[in-house]
């Protein structure tokens, strides 16, 4: 169960910071 829980809070913490990379690639990119 720990595993689990962890693996999760991983994939979401990962989710939200490609969320936020992606955000701030397409603003580079488009200020580019």
């Amino acid at each position: 169960m720990a595993e689990g829980t962890v693996k999760s809070r991983c994939a979401r913490a990962r989710a939200r910071l490609a969320r936020l990379l992606g955000y701030l690639n397409t603003g580079v990119n488009i200020r580019r």
